[in-house]
């Protein structure tokens, strides 16, 4: 599941970070807009992304690529903007304190970065969007 990323170039550990979180976004999809079973599964695979972005990726750095943000930060970052209010809108936790200290440490300097926090959006707004947005596509498959 984790990539097998060389340490030595930054570069190519940053590309190699951006496929990752780009081939496992189905995960959060699934956990964001299904139920049933296909809920579940995506759950389960959302914690494991997050387990490789907290062991491998992340780990005690401020960022990905040390102390400066980098694309690595961005591309990912959607999670600290986000997937608050996307637990909050599906009604079910996937990142708990406990299971991903580093990772919620990250997500806390990135929204604390003075770049990003002065584009965030307003969190209520976020899971209106966001309830709204999965109600509507719940319905639409089962309609």
């Amino acid at each position: 599941m984790a990539p097998t990323i060389p340490a030595s170039t930054g570069s190519t550990r940053a590309r190699l970070w951006i496929k990752f979180a780009e081939e496992k976004s189905i995960a959060f999809m699934s956990f964001y807009l299904a139920q049933g079973e296909e809920h579940e599964k995506g759950t389960k695979e959302a914690k494991q992304v997050l387990k490789v972005l907290e062991e491998q990726a992340v780990g005690k750095r401020k960022y990905f690529a040390e102390d400066e943000i980098d694309l690595v930060d961005l591309v990912v970052g959607w999670m600290a903007r986000l997937f608050g209010s996307i637990e909050k809108a599906v009604g079910a936790k996937v990142k708990n304190a406990s299971d991903f200290p580093q990772l919620l440490a990250w997500i806390q300097n990135i929204r604390e970065n003075p770049a990003i926090k002065a584009s965030l959006q307003n969190h209520d707004e976020l899971l209106a969007h966001h309830k709204q947005k999965r109600q509507m596509i719940i319905a639409s498959k089962t309609a």
